[in-house]
């Protein structure tokens, strides 16, 4: 194999012909072929997945849209569980602001 020092070669190989470049590029050219079609076949088995997560992005998106969903979904929770949803509530409330708090230490730091 040829050195990788571009034309200033300190380490005794000689430079690289046309064809040996050509041959290298059609060599690496096929392996990247053959690892293209590896990786399609080892992630063949993902594609359910994907095609969830595909499902899941759009109903994020649809109920992004549409706020007034995202309120009446959050009244019938409150409404069913309480005690569980304001203490949800509290925790990330609380979540935030540490997290805020953090930001503008680093901020301050920074």
């Amino acid at each position: 194999m040829s050195c990788r020092c571009r034309g200033r070669c300190r380490c005794g190989e000689r430079p690289r012909t046309l064809a040996e470049i050509v041959e290298r590029k059609r060599e690496l050219i096929e392996r990247a072929a053959g690892q293209r079609e590896e990786l399609a076949l080892h992630s063949a088995g993902l594609l359910p997945v994907f095609a969830a997560g595909d499902k899941a992005a759009g109903l994020g998106r649809s109920l992004l849209s549409r706020p007034w969903l995202l309120l009446a979904g959050g009244v019938v929770l409150l409404a069913l569980w309480p005690r569980a949803i304001l203490g949800l509530a509290t925790r990330g409330f609380a979540i935030w602001n540490g997290a805020r708090a953090m930001r503008r230490l680093v901020a301050d730091r920074g």
